[in-house]
């Protein structure tokens, strides 16, 4: 009968060093780090797959006992490539929001906190960010800004895209202020390239009072407020 096989020998350098030493809720916002990570993690798998099958697949024997632990690489391999593909879209959207972020903010002022939402998949972002500190201040406004995906494509039938893939600035807008209002972001809709977000006063005496929502139409290069911002 053959062999055993010992998995832990083959598992990816990668993952048990990002894995040691933190807690299960752990996670990286940095797109680079993760991307980085992802690509080694495939990396490391993919040679850890032809160390384990090559010297073994020799004989049937040896393919049903290894069935198993194949199938636990291969699915490995297919959640890491899923992971590498939202870290290439991530980068991709990074470096126009940095620049956006740099243009808005102040000397004093400085980014505190950012999310960035798929409305329509692969194609329409939009992005909530907040900067606090302007002047000096004890102050924060949140934006609002919708990034939409424009892909080069040839110039001859049947217009094949190139590759080459970058994040346009649709438009952007202040959607909550300090001791003004605040939103409800993760309870946003949008449908019809219509982005309706529901908002809050932070007025005194009527804090945390619903107030109308800031209702947004997505125009082609601009962006339509409907209601809800004063």
């Amino acid at each position: 009968m053959s062999e055993g096989l010992n998995i832990s020998q083959y598992l990816p350098s990668a993952f048990d060093q990002q894995t040691s030493n933190i807690g299960p809720a752990t996670i990286t916002n940095d797109p680079k780090q993760s991307y980085e990570f992802h690509t080694q993690c495939v990396v490391q798998c993919l040679g850890s797959l032809i160390l384990i099958t090559r010297p073994r697949w020799i004989s049937l024997s040896a393919v049903r006992l290894q069935g198993g632990k194949v199938r636990f690489i291969i699915l490995f391999l297919i959640l890491a490539t899923s992971n590498l593909s939202l870290a290439n879209e991530n980068k991709l959207i990074t470096k126009p929001v940095d620049s956006l972020v740099e243009l808005v903010s102040d000397i004093y002022s400085s980014e505190f906190s950012r999310e960035i939402y798929d409305i329509e998949k692969n194609n329409l972002k939009a992005v909530f960010f907040t900067i606090e500190g302007f002047g000096g201040g004890n102050n924060w406004q949140r934006y609002l800004a919708i990034y939409e995906k424009s892909i080069k494509r040839k110039q001859e039938p049947p217009f094949e895209p190139t590759g080459e893939e970058k994040y346009k600035l649709i438009g952007y807008l202040i959607v909550a202020i300090k001791n003004n209002n605040s939103i409800a972001e993760e309870s946003f809709s949008y449908k019809n390239r219509k982005l309706t977000i529901p908002s809050f006063s932070q007025r005194p005496g009527k804090r945390n009072q619903k107030i109308d929502d800031i209702v947004i139409n997505i125009k082609a290069h601009s962006l339509e407020v409907v209601s809800g911002i004063n």
